[in-house]
């Protein structure tokens, strides 16, 4: 799904109130008005911004097996969460994250330990990666 931004849409130049009358068409500005009319009045869907997830909602997502993306430097690799203790060395029940590296390899890495080293965690791509 592709996501338009409403106040961008609203600067298209073409609109009643500001074409050349002389050279313009009518028929054509009253085709974009219509579909702009439609456009604004689509159901909105705010998008949250994209913000680095707290150590508390990734438990939450890991225990729902959620993706995530998980920037480590300048590094950035998609992964699964998940809630496991027979992969680690930790003794209660703790959020892991499931990484494939660029060789195609996996592992599977404690999220606590990702984030005492500085990495951050998002819900969806963080954008110029």
């Amino acid at each position: 799904m592709t996501l338009i931004d409403l106040e961008e849409l609203r600067k298209y130049p073409f609109r009643y109130d500001n074409y050349d009358r002389k050279n313009g068409s009518p028929h054509f500005i009253a085709g974009g008005e219509s579909v702009l009319e439609y456009a604004e009045n689509l159901p909105q869907i705010v998008v949250p911004p994209n913000e680095p997830l707290t150590f508390e909602a990734l438990c939450a997502m890991a225990k729902r097996r959620e993706p995530v993306w998980c920037c480590d430097g300048d590094d950035i690799s998609a992964g699964i969460l998940c809630w496991r203790n027979d992969w680690s060395n930790v003794p209660e029940r703790a959020a892991n994250i499931w990484l494939l590296d660029r060789a195609g390899g996996c592992g599977i890495y404690l999220v606590m330990e990702f984030i005492a080293h500085g990495a951050k965690f998002y819900k969806s791509k963080p954008e110029g990666t």
